[in-house]
């Protein structure tokens, strides 16, 4: 039942000022609508605008928006992880600070997980509406994860039990981290 859900946010934060405030209000709105009870942690990954005081507005707005500042930019991956392990819930949903996906959806992300017992349910964008650069990294990043034999992986993510366990226990580091799950 989606009202029993407690979920933790994720959202790694790069130069977001012009849109990370609207991205918030409109997940805290949702799940005020929806009664999900939520927390959402925001990793600002050393951000060179105003990102980060955007985002400590909006924490002191909400009690259960928390802020992690990277002094140094890692990037996203482990940002994410960094944001991971300071969840308290143990479903955790994985949004890329300017959430495209149609709102809606993480109900049926969640409604899917719950179906079927899955560790990890993937959002699949149908169509995207990023930018030229946007759209050539996320390509380049997307071809990645099928060489290394992994299909249509996404930053949209809901993740909970065994896979949960095992982020929180990584180590956290300026590079890449890649993770077998057998």
């Amino acid at each position: 039942m989606i009202a029993d859900k407690k979920l933790s946010v994720v959202i790694p934060v790069y130069n977001a000022e012009n849109h990370i405030e609207n991205t918030i209000q409109e997940l805290v709105s949702f799940f005020f609508n929806h009664q999900i009870s939520y927390e959402i942690i925001l990793v600002n990954d050393n951000s060179t605008d105003a990102t980060l005081t955007i985002l400590h507005t909006l924490a002191n707005k909400n009690n259960v928006i928390k802020v992690i500042n990277n002094t140094v930019n890692i990037g996203q991956d482990s940002s994410t992880l960094i944001g991971v392990k300071a969840t308290k819930f143990q479903t955790i949903l994985i949004i890329d600070d300017d959430f495209e996906f149609p709102k809606q959806s993480i109900l049926q992300l969640i409604d899917l997980q719950t179906l079927k017992n899955a560790d990890v349910v993937y959002g699949i964008p149908i169509h995207n509406k990023s930018n030229f650069i946007r759209k050539i990294s996320h390509n380049f990043s997307h071809a990645f994860i099928k060489l290394i034999g992994f299909s249509d992986a996404s930053n949209y993510k809901l993740i909970t039990g065994n896979i949960v366990s095992k982020l929180r226990n990584l180590e956290v580091d300026k590079t890449s981290i890649l993770i077998n799950f057998y």
